[in-house]
């Protein structure tokens, strides 16, 4: 994907998606303050170079927290989506899931394949509107970079990405919003049937959380890394 040179500002009151912002259900506030915005094209190049930029690693070297995850189901999206609600509904929304199952239930669900060079640990979740046991249109999964091992501290999520349903008028791609927030930066963006939301927690330098956009890919195209072993 590339930034065009030339962008618009404008101002964007963001309330996050869902019921509390962008850390719904992920053990942390949402963050609502904004301080300003631009917008630019998105355009697919479809490759990612295989020497990363500076700052970043390809995430392929990440550990992702949910890989082999007991009770593991691939199959057909609805008889996924069902089992992993069952599996899990009785810890809450966002359901720890699978690389491999939230690739079945969200088919063609892309995903960064650079991530910010901290990142050691990838956690995965599908999320569920409570009521119906069905995904949550506006955040049917969500993924968060830990520079530390998961939920030992929240300070270590150094990124978080939501991906929703598009609407009808969004599929097939929009343009790039980038939002300063209050603790990071937000950018907001539609491809396919899906929107996401990626948010970059302060230190990390922008132009990082740029390149994550810049080198999504089919999250079933990417390998996730090790498992990590129990001592």
């Amino acid at each position: 994907m590339k930034r065009k040179l030339g962008v618009i500002l404008l101002l964007l009151l963001l309330g996050g998606c869902g019921d509390t912002g962008m850390m719904d259900g992920l053990g942390e506030r949402s963050h609502e303050y904004v301080e300003g915005s631009t917008t630019t094209t998105l355009a697919t190049s479809g490759t990612v170079s295989s020497t990363a930029p500076p700052g970043v690693i390809p995430v392929e070297m990440v550990r992702w927290f949910n890989e082999g995850i007991e009770g593991e189901v691939v199959s057909e999206p609805s008889i996924v989506i069902q089992t992993i609600w069952l599996r899990g509904r009785d810890e809450g929304r966002f359901i720890q899931s699978s690389p491999a199952e939230i690739n079945a239930a969200l088919p063609q669900i892309e995903f960064p394949a650079l991530v910010p060079e901290e990142s050691g640990w990838i956690t995965s979740q599908l999320v569920y509107d409570a009521a119906s046991g069905t995904l949550d249109v506006e955040i049917s999964a969500a993924f968060g970079m830990w520079s530390v091992p998961p939920y030992t501290d929240d300070n270590g999520r150094i990124a978080v990405l939501r991906v929703g349903q598009a609407s009808s008028a969004a599929q097939g791609g929009t343009g790039i919003i980038s939002s300063a927030v209050e603790d990071g930066i937000t950018l907001e963006w539609s491809s396919g049937f899906y929107r996401y939301e990626l948010f970059c927690r302060r230190p990390t330098v922008d132009d990082l959380c740029w390149q994550m956009v810049e080198s999504v890919a089919p999250l079933s195209a990417i390998s996730p890394g090790p498992v990590e072993q129990e001592s």
